[in-house]
């Protein structure tokens, strides 16, 4: 084959797999503006660790079903009863429904410093949720939003999620001591 023949080749291959590789991406079900994928069968997988009581323990989440209510489409973790937990995406971030109520749990988009719940919450308690940062590097994972959900004054919870994958680990505290941390080990956004 001569120089010719060989460089057309390469150049056609080239534009093709760019062509495919490019297609690919504008079609990915992938939707990097939510920040938490909701589709039957994502699952992500994290390792708990506990700082004060030193334990550890893998714990799986996957979700295995949709169930509509006045009209919304909410995503369950649990099949054998699914209303213990659910939550859904809209413009306005993820929602979670527990025990009939329902909260916008993590705001998305959202702005630093902002604080955007300051309830009763679900179970009574009282709630207040502030996004504490953007941009933020998690472990391995950047441009993390950062998430604190204050309890009853005693226990705050920090939510670390990445725009397109979802919740990539969260630590919790109690009287200002650092009791838990969870790590994204592994996930499958469909």
């Amino acid at each position: 084959m001569d120089k010719i023949k060989y460089s057309f080749l390469v150049i056609v291959t080239m534009t093709l797999l760019l062509m495919l590789g490019c297609d690919k991406a504008v079609t990915s079900s992938n939707d990097d503006e939510s920040i938490m994928p909701l589709t039957i069968g994502n699952s992500w997988s994290f390792e708990v660790s506990g700082v004060r009581d030193n334990y550890k323990y893998n714990q799986d989440l996957t979700i295995v079903g949709t169930k509509e209510i006045d009209s919304e489409l909410w995503y369950y973790f649990f099949e054998e009863d699914p209303e213990q937990f659910m939550i859904r995406n809209d413009k306005n971030g993820i929602w979670v429904y527990e025990d009939g109520e329902s909260i916008l749990f993590w705001k998305y988009p959202v702005k630093k410093n902002e604080n955007y719940c300051d309830s009763d919450g679900i179970d009574g308690n009282s709630v207040n949720i502030t996004c504490i940062g953007k941009n933020v590097k998690y472990n391995e994972f950047n441009a993390c939003v950062v998430y604190n959900v204050c309890e009853s004054g005693d226990f705050i919870h920090r939510y670390y999620l990445k725009p397109g994958i979802g919740l990539v680990g969260w630590e919790f505290y109690m009287n200002g001591h650092f009791i838990e941390k969870s790590s994204l080990t592994s996930y499958t956004i469909i």
